[in-house]
């Protein structure tokens, strides 16, 4: 279960696209990191970032991220295929920077 998981999306809306990133790190001693980048693809335009940190459960095939700040805050994966898939629906944690999220993957390693 430890390790980094990303995604990178492109969500396209004529001139008004967005790029979004997503990584995860999860870390041996049950705590995490989440950063989110977003970007409007128009000029000028700053990203704007997001970071999430607090404790991780897993159970069976569920990944729990409660955040450190408020632990009713809960963003819920289902882990399956070395990807995290994410359960909007019994995720308690809302922001407009998940809308788009559907999965986390481990990073592909180039020779």
């Amino acid at each position: 279960m430890e390790g980094k998981y990303e995604r990178h999306i492109q969500r396209c809306g004529g001139l008004q696209g967005t790029d979004y990133k997503w990584n995860l790190d999860i870390k041996e001693n049950s705590a995490f990191t989440f950063q989110i980048i977003s970007k409007k693809n128009v000029s000028p335009s700053k990203p704007k970032h997001l970071f999430i940190s607090g404790e991780w459960q897993s159970s069976s095939d569920t990944l729990k991220l409660y955040n450190w700040g408020n632990k009713a805050e809960v963003i819920v994966f289902l882990n399956t295929d070395n990807k995290l898939i994410y359960q909007r629906a019994l995720s308690t944690y809302k922001t407009d920077q998940l809308i788009y999220l559907d999965y986390l993957k481990r990073p592909t390693l180039v020779n």
